[in-house]
């Protein structure tokens, strides 16, 4: 709570002439703050602002970044048809942009929606795209639960043994 609040508190302040990108940056980490503390319904009015106002001003790295939100929104939300068909736009938006760490967490959210929906063999090739694309050294996390989700992935798909020996 108190995290929010200094963030709030600190949103407000960049309400200035001449300060309207860190605004946009000070909403984007309210938002991710929404979203890991589970207030969906927040975090995704704050990604749709942000992300018309990134189409406004036709910066398409930043709408990339907006628009994962979302799609990570619909993900946690469960709503796996919409959240497949985010992931999927961001993925093509981060190809097009020639941002291969955006790519790679788009086809990780390719792979782990379309694992929750009961199709392994579907979701393995975008988690290992994502893998190959990613950075491991730049986002570890991130690369964890990449191999996270393919050992997963290989364990629905009757391969525990090449699970157990890739973690």
């Amino acid at each position: 709570p108190a995290g929010q609040q200094d963030l709030l508190k600190a949103c407000e302040m960049l309400k200035a002439p001449g300060l309207e990108h860190d605004l946009e940056l000070c909403l984007g980490a309210l938002a991710n703050h929404h979203k890991r503390i589970g207030d969906l319904d927040e975090a995704m009015v704050l990604y749709q602002q942000l992300l018309a106002k990134a189409r406004t001003r036709a910066a398409r790295f930043d709408e990339s970044i907006y628009a994962y939100g979302i799609a990570e929104v619909l993900f946690h939300r469960a709503d796996w048809p919409k959240a497949l068909l985010a992931f999927q736009d961001v993925a093509a938006m981060a190809s097009t942009l020639g941002d291969p760490a955006g790519q790679a967490y788009a086809e990780l959210g390719v792979g782990a929606t379309l694992g929750r929906q009961g199709q392994p063999a579907k979701a393995l090739p975008h988690v290992e795209r994502a893998l190959r694309l990613l950075d491991a050294s730049a986002d570890p996390g991130h690369a964890l639960r990449g191999r996270i989700t393919r050992a997963k992935l290989l364990t629905q798909l009757g391969r525990a043994q090449e699970s157990a020996a890739d973690l």
